[in-house]
């Protein structure tokens, strides 16, 4: 299993040697949707919360947060970035749809 998501990337003991695998890129992965880039100062502002707390950069207007590799964790951290700047609070269950 391990050969499979990083083969030769062992050490002696089995386990995988972090240090020799490649550090993961920041942009954007190849999605359905066209990228389409932030046109407003909110947009702006929303697409730098996601780019911080996904590690990527270029995120479209019309990207899903999950497809980017959001998780529920950071949903609920983004939602509270957009109440703490924005003063709106969200549902989780918005988040989702």
């Amino acid at each position: 299993f391990k050969d499979q998501i990083a083969p030769g990337r062992a050490i002696n003991d089995g386990k995988i040697d972090r240090q020799a695998l490649v550090a993961p890129t920041p942009t954007r992965p190849r999605l359905d949707t066209p990228y389409v880039a932030p046109r407003t100062t909110t947009e702006r502002q929303l697409a730098a919360m996601w780019c911080s707390l996904l590690n990527l950069e270029g995120i479209g207007v019309h990207d899903h947060f999950f497809a980017l590799g959001g998780h529920s964790l950071l949903a609920m951290r983004l939602l509270a970035q957009i109440e703490q700047e924005f003063g709106k609070k969200f549902p989780i269950h918005q988040f989702f749809f």
